[in-house]
């Protein structure tokens, strides 16, 4: 696996990791900055290496967690194996099953705006269409997780373009929230 797959890869791990920590109550334990996201390495090195190593804290912080649940867009196989594999890689690191709702998008538009309308947990985590993205910022659906996006190596990686508009932020002021 090349260094970019692998980058990509450990950013979806720890994406669920994190995720299973925010949006979970049972998980929350009141302090999700128990993921101590820098150490035992910086993120860089960690999402770059031959084998992921989970940040200090994950296990405090996800407390006893068993199962989080992903809305995702149509069926993982034969079209998306890489978010299959990663869940997978996931669960064999933290033993916390990943469970897919496999939606068509006219269905997952309605759910997941039904979900968040309602505040809902029927999903842990939602993927959300690129069209949908303001309405759900400006609605308060969007969580900032700078701890993903602290390193300035990380950054690095992408275009400055890229980070100009992909922050919380810069979503933010696009949005005009």
């Amino acid at each position: 696996m090349g260094r970019l797959q692998r980058l990509f890869s450990c950013l979806a791990i720890g994406a669920m990791i994190l995720n299973a920590v925010l949006l979970i109550p049972d998980a929350w334990a009141d302090d999700p900055s128990k993921i101590k996201w820098g150490t035992p390495q910086e993120i860089l090195a960690r999402l770059s290496a031959d084998q992921y190593q989970l940040p200090e804290g994950w296990k405090e912080a996800v407390g006893d967690t068993k199962e989080i649940v992903v809305y995702n867009y149509g069926p993982l196989l034969p079209s998306d194996p890489a978010t299959k594999a990663n869940a997978d890689i996931f669960t064999e690191l933290t033993g916390i099953k990943v469970k897919f709702l496999e939606l068509l998008a006219t269905q997952m538009i309605q759910k997941e705006t039904s979900m968040l309308v309602a505040q809902s947990s029927a999903a842990d985590i939602v993927v959300t269409l690129e069209d949908k993205t303001l309405d759900f910022l400006k609605a308060g659906w969007y969580m900032p997780l700078p701890e993903l996006w602290a390193s300035d190596e990380l950054w690095a990686q992408y275009p400055p373009a890229y980070r100009a508009v992909s922050s919380y932020e810069a979503l933010l002021q696009l949005g005009g929230v």
